[in-house]
């Protein structure tokens, strides 16, 4: 599953990303409702009844996978996610003067 980033997301695809997050874990999705405290019924509304998690929720989800909200919904592009991992890395005024210099450049 290729999502973009500033895709509209719905409860199908979220509930996609979550099966993919499971096969890359090797997980079901009864094992995700036991890591992360949240029922499998709950899980499953988000296919079969078109329900949209809470925040809350995805962190929690999240949580369970070890990986940030943001990365669940980051685009599937290995080089953004490395570029996204560095970028996290670097100090507050390393992440300011790049923001700067990629204003800079979009000019």
């Amino acid at each position: 599953m290729k999502e973009k980033k500033n895709e509209s997301w719905t409860s199908a695809t979220i509930y996609n990303r979550i099966l993919v997050l499971c096969e890359e874990n090797g997980w079901s999705i009864s094992k995700l409702a036991e890591l992360s405290g949240i029922t499998a019924s709950t899980l499953y509304t988000y296919r079969y009844r078109n329900s949209m998690p809470k925040i809350e929720t995805l962190v929690v989800i999240c949580d369970a996978f070890d990986i940030t909200l943001s990365k669940f919904f980051m685009v599937d592009d290995q080089s953004a996610n490395d570029l996204f991992d560095t970028i996290c890395c670097l100090s507050k005024s390393s992440r300011e003067l790049l923001q700067e210099v990629a204003k800079r450049m979009k000019e």
